[in-house]
């Protein structure tokens, strides 16, 4: 009786629904920085780690759109999984990613986050550029310092004696001495360049 019981109230019962709201996590590689230095007075050393380090730390600050059209903090969404040369490989086996990163990012279907940094006398730009999984353009960051220039004048001036007579003469301006402090590489430019790319990112 118990059973039957059972058997009524389970045939007759509502149907419930469990709904299981996906959130698909989002790729990023994170390529060596290229680096381009015309400046024989700047070095162009930065941390071998120093991009994909601060993308780790700024993807929170990036966007995604939801459903009334406007956008929500991307941690309420999903998580961004980086990745670098000495990670990918855990990931993906199927491409040479230090060989053709654009390719290997497209045939995975993740972002791609490239980094320039541009030396010379005069400045030091660090350009870093997320690229969609298609390979279009998402977002762009640009942080620049240029170097100080200074003017030593070149003015001679001549003093003599004779007779118990000084005689002062000032010879003609020369061209003024170019001095230039080059602007140096620093690991705040990288920080800096991450923090207002991750800003500027809204994922549709």
């Amino acid at each position: 009786m118990l059973f039957l019981y059972w058997l009524v109230s389970f045939l007759y019962a509502e149907n419930t629904t469990i709904i299981v709201e996906e959130h698909a996590n989002i790729e990023v590689y994170v390529s060596n920085p290229i680096i381009k230095n015309y400046s024989a007075e700047t070095e162009d050393i930065i941390g071998s780690k120093s991009v994909y380090g601060y993308t780790n730390i700024y993807w929170k600050d990036a966007k995604v759109i939801n459903e009334r059209g406007t956008f929500d903090p991307i941690t309420m969404h999903s998580i961004v999984k980086v990745y670098d040369k000495s990670t990918i490989k855990y990931a993906y086996r199927n491409c040479n990613y230090l060989l053709n990163a654009k390719e290997c990012s497209n045939q995975n279907n993740h972002y791609l986050l490239e980094t320039y940094i541009t030396i010379d006398d005069h400045e030091t730009a660090v350009q870093m550029i997320l690229y969609n999984p298609d390979m279009t353009v998402l977002a762009v960051s640009n942080v620049s310092d240029r170097g100080e220039i200074n003017y030593i004048k070149q003015q001679e001036t001549r003093i003599s004696m004779t007779s118990g007579r000084i005689d002062m003469r000032i010879m003609p301006e020369q061209k003024p001495l170019k001095w230039i402090i080059p602007a140096h590489l620093l690991d705040i430019y990288i920080r800096q360049a991450a923090h207002g790319l991750w800003l500027g990112v809204k994922i549709k």
